[in-house]
């Protein structure tokens, strides 16, 4: 069984910085985290979404760190935000470990931001992301066209949501 925590992304834990930058420089999955990959621009990156008030997490498995989530581009009038999610490496998937970060920061979002909604885009090339969303309670309600490579291949971005149930009564 994983022991999955999530701990707020800081700029006073360097190791955090250097993680993320590991984790753009090793991706080949998507092409666009080559703009930004040397240790500087990684940490005007995470001090821009402190300054924004979006929620960064380190994900945590055993102590490790395992990959990275974030609530994000937050509407405090609508009371939702975009939820993304990323793990380190190929040997960290397909064990639920994304599933229960997801639902960790599902369950922070509700409770502790007050939101209604979160919604997310994945790459309809990833379909081993959408069972772990599916999994995680979210609900597909679309796709729009693709604006970033996958794999080195265009696919269209499926957009799911969740609805925090106590916000439907």
């Amino acid at each position: 069984m994983t022991n999955i925590r999530l701990a707020p992304l800081t700029l006073e834990n360097p190791e955090f910085a250097e993680f993320i930058l590991k984790m753009r420089l090793d991706d080949t999955n998507y092409d666009f985290y080559q703009a930004d990959a040397d240790l500087e621009s990684v940490k005007k990156w995470i001090s821009k979404n402190i300054a924004n008030k979006d929620d960064y997490f380190i994900i945590l498995n055993d102590g490790k760190m395992v990959g990275y989530c974030a609530l994000y581009d937050y509407n405090f009038e609508k009371k939702s935000a975009m939820l993304s999610i990323g793990l380190y490496s190929k040997d960290t998937r397909g064990k639920g470990i994304g599933t229960a970060a997801t639902k960790q920061l599902v369950k922070y979002g509700f409770e502790n931001r007050g939101l209604k909604s979160i919604r997310l885009l994945v790459s309809e090339g990833n379909p081993a992301a959408i069972k772990s969303y599916e999994k995680a309670g979210f609900l597909s309600f679309g796709t729009q066209p693709a604006n970033r490579p996958y794999n080195g291949q265009m696919f269209d971005l499926r957009r799911m949501a969740i609805m925090n149930p106590n916000s439907l009564a």
